[in-house]
């Protein structure tokens, strides 16, 4: 009996033992989302050899097949001239994750051509109608649409993407992620594969940087928490189970290190069993079970190509949020903590708890706000301790990335979101007069968006400078119209600024650029504002580029100098002008009396609605203000810039010709050293010429004896 019970330990501990070593890490950071079917279709053309020497493609995906659940589907194509199923789509068990990583590996780069609408065809086909509702198709090539001459045309295999494919995944509610890998594959393809079924384009480079899609991916699809990794350094609390670090290597052939908070150095080499390492010369992927609380430092990474995904029960949240917005949406986000499912409210804890978020458009700097306490007017529409802040409208349609943090004294938590900016609310017609009619504003809504009610105003700024408005309050869903008259034939320029919510019940807050109205050619142009962050040149930069080895030829002059000075001060003047242009011509415009025929209130107005029409022009006018404000801090940053550059060119001037004179008094002192040389070495001579002389009479004198 013994002997059977010591038998049965060591088939319970041999089991235990597969169980933790065997299987792949658990899931984090996504534990209230739902599954997905996910279907990887992997380029496998002969270019693939070249573009990926080293096989980093099987090890990226990689990442996602260990991140995602059980609950999840997964299925694998490969395709070239031909596509071929790999791992049939069906839920992620241990047996099909083990499939799944195994036939990654054995991928190999062997066809001749390049297929992507039977690629894009049979994928369609493997969804299953009984598997989670979500569905997502991750094609990732590096080439173009490439058939073979006895198939067809490539150009009309692309033609038919577009008229048979594009349709049928829009028609099935199945975004396709692109991948492009290499600059030289077909990003316009790729992107309106991705922006026409709601999908995303990602274009990488370089073989190395491919583990980086698979995690965009992961995180779009499943919005993991997130420590945020600060320069080298990230945090983590006693309410974290389990963390995931994924991170790109700085050099090749050298992993990642880990220092925990007691100052332990983790290698790969020296990492406990119950810590999973999964390493290859791109990146390495670390589970930590139950980590240890405190700051966990990280050495031989990429700065900005890592993240830690964490599962926790204090999870940061964001109400209200959608990923499909107007270009013409100034975008209200909402952030709050759920701590096991429940919201945290207590007034201690949000004090002590710093909300961010910092949007990123394809190019330009990104802007941070801070987000607070609902205003009034909002405090209804988000869940108690949520705090609420308010982007600048977009204006730019394209793929922008949301980052919202909370920083609390014992934690820290992020989360990521791609958003799909498109086409606004409302677009802007302006229909000219006819037979007496006079001219109007046409706002026409967007049939593929639904708002619910909407209030607010249309002002315009009249060439003298005056403002007036009009209240509006639009039927959802229906044009409206604004007719301008007045013997103002322009230039105007109109702000529309409507708040409210969508029909779902999402804040929303529209507020285009503003509008250049011109009624002469019957034409409204957006003006986007010049000084929008993300769009302004830096001046530092610009002067920077100035090499004072170019402005100087030599050391003895202070021409340029005086000319450099001269110059930065003219810029300054330039600047101080500008301000007070500015502030004369907008500071100072008042309400006017003459207003625009009806664009003025109705008698029978009630009370209510000349409220929201006064809340409307005061929202204007604080446009204007910041507008003006952001004006003057671009001016006074450029100022600074130009003083703070003026400074660093003396101080370059000054070493410069201190280097010249230490250079001079070098070779005086060098030509003083020189003469002494020359003078004792005369001296030496001469003596040694006294001493050739007495040696010679010596020698004659012998000579007689």
């Amino acid at each position: 009996m013994a002997k059977k019970s010591r038998l049965r330990l060591a088939y319970a501990a041999l089991f235990f033992w597969l169980l933790v070593g065997v299987l792949p890490p658990l899931s984090v950071g996504a534990e209230d989302h739902p599954g997905v079917q996910l279907i990887l279709a992997l380029d496998t053309s002969g270019s693939m050899k070249s573009n990926d020497p080293s096989r980093l493609m099987p090890k990226a995906a990689n990442v996602i097949v260990n991140l995602l659940e059980d609950r999840d589907y997964l299925g694998l194509l490969s395709f070239d001239e031909n596509a071929a199923e790999l791992l049939p789509l069906g839920p992620l068990n241990s047996y099909n994750r083990q499939k799944g990583l195994r036939e990654l590996l054995r991928l190999k780069p062997q066809g001749a051509y390049t297929d992507i609408y039977t690629a894009l065809r049979e994928a369609l086909k493997s969804f299953d109608p009984q598997g989670p509702g979500q569905r997502v198709l991750v094609l990732l090539t590096d080439g173009h649409m490439d058939i073979s001459l006895q198939k067809g045309d490539s150009k009309a295999y692309v033609a038919k993407v577009q008229q048979e494919i594009i349709p049928a995944y829009k028609k099935a509610g199945i975004p396709i992620y692109t991948v492009a890998f290499t600059p030289q594959s077909d990003q316009v393809l790729l992107k309106e594969l991705a922006e026409e079924t709601g999908g995303r384009f990602i274009l990488i480079t370089k073989a190395p940087g491919l583990h980086q899609a698979f995690l965009r991916v992961y995180e779009n699809l499943k919005h993991p928490q997130l420590a945020p990794i600060t320069g080298n350094r990230f945090l983590i609390d006693a309410g974290v189970q389990e963390a995931v670090l994924v991170a790109t290597r700085s050099l090749k052939g050298k992993p990642v290190i880990l220092e925990d908070p007691e100052g332990k150095r983790i290698t790969l080499e020296n990492a406990p069993r119950s810590m999973r390492w999964f390493s290859t010369t791109a990146y390495d992927m670390v589970t930590i079970p139950k980590p240890r609380p405190g700051y966990w430092t990280l050495s031989n990474y990429q700065e900005g190509e890592g993240k830690v995904i964490l599962m926790t029960d204090l999870k940061l949240t964001c109400p209200h949020l959608s990923e499909t917005l107007g270009s013409d949406e100034a975008l209200w986000l909402g952030a709050a903590i759920l701590e096991k499912g429940k919201l945290v409210t207590a007034p201690e804890f949000l004090q002590q708890t710093v909300f961010q978020g910092e949007l990123q458009g394809e190019v330009g700097d990104p802007v941070t706000i801070e987000l607070q306490a609902p205003p009034p007017e909002q405090a209804e529409f988000w869940p108690p301790g949520t705090r609420v802040g308010k982007f600048p409208a977009f204006n730019t349609p394209g793929q922008w990335q949301l980052k919202v943090l909370a920083r609390g004294k014992t934690f820290q938590r992020e989360m990521e979101y791609s958003l799909k900016v498109s086409s606004p609310w409302y677009k802007v017609e302006l229909v000219p007069g006819v037979s007496g009619r006079p001219p109007r504003l046409k706002f026409i809504p967007n049939r593929e968006r639904k708002t619910g009610q909407l209030w607010g105003g249309f002002s315009v700024r009249l060439p003298s400078g005056s403002i007036v408005s009009a209240f509006l309050k639009p039927t959802p869903g229906t044009e409206f119209t604004l007719p301008l008259v007045g013997g103002n034939p322009g230039p105007l320029v109109g702000n529309l600024n409507l708040r409210g919510t969508t029909a779902s019940g999402r804040p929303l807050a529209i507020q285009p650029a503003p509008l250049r109205l011109d009624l002469t050619a019957a034409s409204v142009t957006s003006t986007p504002e010049p000084s929008s962050p993300g769009r302004r040149l830096s001046l530092k930069q610009r002067l920077r580029s100035l090499s004072l080895k170019k402005l100087l030829p030599d050391f003895s002059g202070t021409l340029v100098f005086w000319l450099t000075l001269a110059l930065l001060a003219a810029l300054a003047l330039l600047g101080m002008g500008a301000f007070f242009y500015l502030r004369h011509h907008h500071l100072y415009a008042s309400f006017s009396k003459k207003s625009l025929e009806n664009l003025t209130l109705p008698d029978d107005v009630s009370m209510e609605d000349l409220k929201l029409l006064l809340i409307a022009k005061v929202e204007f006018l604080e446009k204007e203000r910041n507008q003006l404000k952001a004006a003057m801090g671009e001016m006074g940053q450029q100022l600074g810039e130009l003083t703070a550059e003026k400074v660093r060119l003396t101080a370059e001037l000054e070493k410069a010709l201190n280097d010249a004179k230490e250079s001079s008094l070098t070779v005086k002192e060098l030509k003083k050293k020189v003469e002494e040389a020359e003078a004792d070495a005369k001296r030496v001579h001469d003596e040694y010429m006294a001493l050739y002389a007495r040696d010679e009479f010596e020698k004659k004198k012998l000579k007689r004896a």
